[in-house]
């Protein structure tokens, strides 16, 4: 008997029972040398767009927000510090379903989209999107490493975003985006600013989708703004979970 994740993959059912502790074996892998393992944390977030300190407060149980409730708007930063786990977060939500490409800022800010992308066969998947009328999730990571002393633009996300209106074209009405950044990197001027032009040009592109339709629904217009999210506080059963890990 299976169940499945909050990512969608199948899991085993905790059937209750313990098990004694193993002792170790001769030729067993020492803890420091395994490959890494997934712990899956069942990370939430909470919106900070209308107050940024709002975790100093402490959060309610009903605050906290899923990735259900975080794809259902169009336009996403998530804003967290680094070593906080973004880019895992991201890999494994992508790994879990289909059209969602995940992306590097530094990359997409030469242009190439195929290149940018997390994997050989997500630039695959992603040509077959763009021949198809399916929705996708853009999870664009790292605007805070692409603006390091070697970077090649001094606004690396408005390239980025550039970059990708390009590349999509005409299919911009069936996006939904999400950036990430350190949050002490987020600036209105050089990434606010940027992600509000795009989230304007994807409302744009739905109302001119819906009107060649004659009919769709009006609300679809009111989402061109960015909803900032930080990762919530670790619920105590994570924190477990990483205990046990070692």
């Amino acid at each position: 008997m299976q169940a499945s994740n909050r990512y969608g993959r199948p899991t085993p059912v905790d059937a209750g029972l313990t098990r004694a502790p193993r002792c170790p074996q001769p030729g067993d892998v020492p803890k420091d040398h395994r490959p890494p393992v997934h712990v899956d944390l069942e990370r939430t977030f909470a919106d900070t767009s209308s107050d940024p300190d709002m975790l100093r407060y402490g959060l309610r149980d009903e605050e906290r927000r899923g990735w259900v409730w975080l794809t259902g708007h169009h336009a996403v930063a998530l804003l967290a510090e680094a070593g906080s786990g973004k880019t895992h977060e991201l890999r494994e939500f992508a790994a879990a379903g289909a059209d969602r490409f995940l992306m590097r800022v530094e990359a997409l800010c030469t242009g190439s989209v195929a290149a940018a992308l997390d994997t050989a066969e997500q630039a695959v998947a992603f040509d077959g999107w763009l021949r198809s009328e399916r929705e996708c999730l853009l999870l664009v990571d790292a605007v805070d490493e692409a603006k390091l002393p070697r970077s090649r633009t001094a606004a690396p996300l408005r390239d980025a975003l550039a970059a990708l209106r390009r590349a999509i074209g005409d299919g911009l009405h069936r996006v939904r985006i999400v950036v990430t950044c350190r949050s002490s990197e987020w600036h209105d001027a050089t990434e606010r600013e940027p992600m509000l032009a795009f989230a304007a040009a994807m409302a744009a592109a739905r109302r001119r989708h819906r009107n060649g339709r004659g009919g769709g629904d009006p609300a679809e217009d009111v989402d061109d703004d960015v909803i900032a999210v930080t990762f919530a506080p670790l619920t105590l059963t994570a924190i477990g979970r990483l205990d046990d890990r070692g």
